[in-house]
């Protein structure tokens, strides 16, 4: 689908925020959704179940349910890991927005300095007219807090987010000196869902292992995925 494509070419986009002319940037090598030597618990279904494998399939299949009514999106991943598709999950970005305020705040930040290249250029041009510039942020990293935040802290932990969309640019005027500029986008995210086997959670009473989850994927009984997602377009205006 249009949006499909549209978050898969977030994912591949560089690293490096750009102003685009006419849409067109290079494609960098950022795959924000793989995961280092250190993540991750290796080949799918690398061994047999055991017994062991199938309790703790339980446990955390009631757990997860124990939870949704307080951390939904948590519960949900959770669910999708151990439904054992490895399929990638949409991740809701509109929420996000809503509930991570450092998400909206630095992706409200990166479009902004974005905005300010656009009126230096559009300056430098001599832009007699209103001048549209496509662009792409830098990827960066985000963090979720575990005590105020735990939905999204036990749904995805820590993931990266950028931008893209355009900025029109507009020259003084005689009804304003200035130059202003409006910007249109939307904020991207992906992460990998998965397990490194070091980290020990107490979730609602639950005690509940990185290894024990990690040890699913290994058994078959579990798979890690991709989550992707991006918001709705979101608007705004300024001054340089």
């Amino acid at each position: 689908t249009r949006s499909q494509q549209r978050r898969d070419t977030a994912v591949r986009d560089s690293r490096g925020g750009r102003l685009r002319n006419g849409g067109q940037h290079d494609d960098g090598d950022a795959d924000n959704q793989g995961d280092s030597d250190n993540e991750g618990s290796g080949p799918h279904a690398q061994r047999s179940p055991t017994l062991e494998d199938y309790a703790n399939h339980e446990a955390a299949t009631l757990a997860a349910d124990g939870f949704s009514p307080w951390w939904p999106d948590a519960a949900e991943n959770l669910h999708h890991y151990l439904g054992n598709t490895g399929d990638p999950q949409s991740m809701n970005v509109d929420k996000m927005l809503t509930d991570l305020p450092q998400l909206s705040g630095n992706s409200e930040n990166a479009v902004k300095v974005m905005a300010g290249q656009a009126v230096t250029k559009s300056q430098e041009s001599g832009a007699t007219g209103p001048m549209t510039y496509p662009f792409t942020t830098a990827w960066s990293q985000e963090y979720t807090n575990q005590s105020t935040q735990p939905n999204w802290f036990y749904a995805t932990g820590n993931y990266k987010a950028a931008t893209d969309g355009t900025i029109t640019v507009y020259p003084p005027s005689d009804d304003n000196p200035e130059w202003t500029y409006k910007y249109d986008y939307r904020v991207h995210t992906a992460d990998r869902y998965n397990w490194d086997g070091t980290k020990s959670t107490d979730i609602v009473g639950v005690p509940i292992t990185d290894k024990q989850l990690q040890e699913l994927h290994q058994a078959g009984l579990a798979q890690e995925y991709d989550l992707v997602g991006e918001s709705s377009v979101q608007h705004g205006e300024g001054p340089p």
